[in-house]
This record gives C-alpha cells, sequence and structure tokens, in this order.
C-alpha cells in the first residue's frame, strides 16, 4: 500500500483540495460542476458504493457515478427534488459535498449522502457498498488511493450528518462552498439585511497522541490492550488532546494516567488522518516517541499502575515479544491459542501504531530522546 512516509492508512491522498475560493462561493458552482464531475455515494449505515469488478481477487475500488447515473438513481428514488439537490445544492435531498480534484485526470469529485434511499437497488452483481472498517481489515482490500477516497467521503458525509442544527443557535444549518463548511441558513437573509457576521460551522478534527515509550536501556515498551481489543492485542498508549495542551503534555499526561508511568522527552514523530473514530468524528492521530523518567539511577523497569475501568492491561515488553507479535500483525507468522504469551499481536499495517512499533523494534528509536 502506497501512503505517504510511514505505509499506514490514509496518509497520502490521490485528491487536491487547494480549489480557488472565488470557484467554490459561485452560486452556480455545483451546477456548473456536475457535467464532468464523478460522484461518491454513501449511505451511513453501510458505507461506500465499491466495485469488485478489478484484476485482482477481493480488491476493490470506488465506483464513482457521472452526473447522468446519479440523476437516473435519485429521480427513482427522490424525484425531482433530489436531481435538483445535486445540481443546485438546494431541494429536500443533501446535496453534493465536495472532496477534491482527482490528480490523476483534474475531475472534480463529490459525495452524496443516500441514506435513506433503497441502496440495495442500487447495487449491482459488481457493485455493492462497503464500510471503510471492512476495507482496512478484510476480507475485501483496496489500495491507498481508495481507502483515502471512501474514507474521506465517510469522514465528511457524517459530519455534514450531525451539524444538522447549530449548536449556537439551534438553527437549521446549510452547506456552502461546496460542503467545505456550514451556516446557519436563516443567517444568510440576516447577514444581507443587518451585515452581521453569521454562525459557520468547521469540521471537526479531534486531535489524539499516540506514543511508542520505551526504558531507558531501549529494551522494553510499555504497550496497553483496551477492553474492546481481543485477547492477546496490545497497542501504543493514546488520549485525546486537552483544550489549551501542547501535544507534548498530552503524552506525559495520559501515560501516567493510564500506566502511572512518568517520562521525559516526548518526540513528534509522524502523523496519520483517521476519519473512522468510534466517536463519530475524523481524529488527528499524532505519533509520538518517550521515554520512562530515571528513578535515581534505578535500571529497573519502572512499576506498572493501570486505571482496570480504561485499560484490561498495560504492561512492559522485550524486543523480541514485540518483534513476534510484529510477525503475526503482518502475517508473516500465525499465532495459536497455545501461545503461552500475554502479547500475541499489534495493529496491522494500516494503524499508525503499528509504524511505530516497528520502528522501535527495527532500532530507529536508538538515541532520539539524547537528540
Amino acid at each position: 500500500m502506497r501512503a505517504g512516509d510511514h505505509g499506514a492508512a490514509f496518509s497520502a491522498t490521490p485528491l487536491r483540495r487547494s480549489i480557488d475560493p472565488a470557484v467554490l462561493k459561485h452560486p452556480s458552482f455545483l451546477r456548473d460542476a456536475a457535467p464532468t464531475a464523478m460522484y461518491v455515494l454513501y449511505d451511513l449505515d453501510r458505507g461506500v458504493l465499491c466495485s469488485t469488478s478489478t484484476s485482482k481477487a477481493e480488491r476493490v475500488v470506488v465506483a464513482y457515478r457521472t452526473f447522468s447515473d446519479l440523476t437516473r438513481v435519485l429521480e427513482l428514488h427522490l424525484g425531482n427534488d433530489g436531481v435538483e439537490a445535486c445540481s443546485s445544492g438546494d431541494g429536500k435531498c443533501a446535496p453534493p459535498y465536495l472532496l477534491g480534484k482527482r490528480s490523476d485526470d483534474d475531475t472534480l469529485a463529490f459525495v452524496v449522502d443516500v441514506t435513506g434511499c433503497d441502496t440495495r437497488a442500487m447495487e449491482t452483481n459488481d457493485d455493492c457498498f462497503i464500510a471503510v472498517r471492512e476495507l482496512m481489515t478484510g476480507p475485501r482490500t483496496a489500495d491507498d488511493d481508495t481507502l483515502v477516497i471512501v474514507g474521506l467521503s465517510h469522514a465528511i458525509a457524517r459530519w455534514h450528518a450531525s451539524q444538522r442544527y447549530c449548536g449556537y443557535t439551534g438553527l437549521k444549518t446549510a452547506p456552502i462552498e461546496g460542503g467545505l463548511k456550514r451556516i446557519a441558513a436563516s443567517n444568510l437573509v440576516a447577514a444581507n439585511a443587518t451585515k452581521v457576521k453569521p454562525t459557520k460551522l468547521y469540521p471537526r478534527v479531534n486531535p489524539v497522541a499516540i506514543m511508542l515509550v520505551e526504558n531507558d536501556a531501549g529494551t522494553h515498551c510499555l504497550l496497553g490492550r483496551y477492553h474492546r481489543a481481543p485477547e492477546g492485542m496490545y497497542t501504543c498508549l493514546a488520549g485525546f488532546v486537552e483544550t489549551c495542551e501542547r501535544l507534548e503534555d498530552a503524552c506525559a499526561r495520559e501515560v501516567f494516567e493510564e500506566s502511572g508511568v512518568a517520562i521525559k522527552a516526548p518526540r513528534i514523530l509522524n502523523s496519520q488522518a483517521w476519519p473512522v473514530a468510534r466517536g463519530g468524528h475524523c481524529e488527528l492521530m499524532v505519533g509520538m516517541h518517550a521515554v520512562a523518567a530515571d528513578r535515581d539511577g534505578d535500571t529497573a523497569l519502572p512499576p506498572v499502575i493501570f486505571d482496570e475501568t480504561e485499560m484490561s492491561d498495560v504492561s512492559w515488553f522485550s524486543k523480541t515479544e514485540v518483534t513476534r507479535a510484529l510477525n503475526v500483525s503482518r502475517g508473516a507468522a500465525t499465532p495459536t491459542e497455545s501461545m503461552d504469551v500475554k502479547i500475541k499481536t499489534v495493529p496491522g499495517p494500516f494503524a499508525l501504531a503499528h509504524w511505530l512499533i516497528a520502528r522501535w523494534v527495527d532500532d530507529e528509536c536508538a538515541g532520539a530522546h539524547k537528540l
């Protein structure tokens, strides 16, 4: 899977998101774009319409629809109101939301929320709706370009669906500028009449610090198992960044809260967009490295005291143990029920946690805290 600089999912995009603001703000933007645009169909419950008619077995791509295709679908399920919504942004149907320009042919791509329609009638022998997480974990898979488009469609459509009313005023909202933001609908009239700046809503992104913590000697790393994780699945500790908190401080706080271990020298290493967060919002995973703080020259591993209401376990693991688990996550080794070890696997290559763990196993963290 091609991806940015760490190989995890959602780390490189085939779309260009930078588009002339004057074009986006033009009242006829959606109508002018329609003849040549490509549309992704998304259902909040079932995922994105994908095509399985590829040369590689179990490999899928996005099943784009032209505006003509979309017109037939919406006429069937929503009548003329649905077609008008997609060409002008008006009407009872959710309008298309801009994803960006496809880098391979400069075509504008949009996502259309078809939740509430009979989406099974939109499927064919080759095309079906597939959830993002299914493409990440199998059995059907997608290349990184497809996964990014599916993930972005998922995140944007879900954000718009959750922001139909303004949390400040209680007014209904409407998308503007191709769906890059929303505005309280009645504020548009009020703003023009009174020159008062209307309330605008922007897509929400939650920053998360995720860290690989090693002991000072670099022989062990600290990993945890969350309650929802399968037995034997361990990963890096992580947590949301709080209001007015630096990433470095969030790293130290989360490690201490989840393990009781104090750290030093937190460093930012990499990042990953994560549009499939369980809370329904898009997250920005910020990968970090830290070292357990010295304890007056004590070379023993710092004791771990974890909160059992949040974690199933937090433990130190040797490089040998982690290497074996890493190989299992890559399919290079097979776990067995008889494995008399606590850690059996780690998150797969789609996750930033995998990259952080692999980096430590390969000794690329060595001396990092001394720079």
